[in-house]
């Protein structure tokens, strides 16, 4: 999990058994590809770019979750070309933002 993805999902997939690094910041280019290389699921926010560079560098990867609004930040052809499912939770803001307006 990069960028703060709520401890909450981390906390799940570990009660499930997965193995989960939690990483707080971004990470692009060859860095995200050292770390995700061998990764089966990754969940993102806004900033980590998944190119087709990311993606072809990917072992075992079957699943992106994106934890904002889209999926912009996902090569999303190359990801279903290679049988990645892509996904996003778009409400996970809702209490960032409501956050920031009180």
């Amino acid at each position: 999990l990069l960028e703060g993805v709520s401890p909450f999902a981390r906390k799940e997939l570990e009660d499930q058994g997965y193995n989960v690094e939690y990483i707080k910041h971004a990470l692009q280019g060859d860095e995200l590809i050292e770390k995700i290389k061998d990764a089966h699921i990754i969940g993102v926010r806004s900033r980590t770019q998944i190119t087709e560079q990311v993606i072809n560098s990917c072992n075992n990867l079957f699943i992106i979750g994106c934890f904002c609004i889209g999926t912009n930040q996902v090569n999303l052809k190359v990801a279903a070309e290679k049988g990645i499912c892509v996904f996003n939770s778009p409400f996970c803001n809702t209490r960032s933002v409501a956050e920031l307006i009180i």
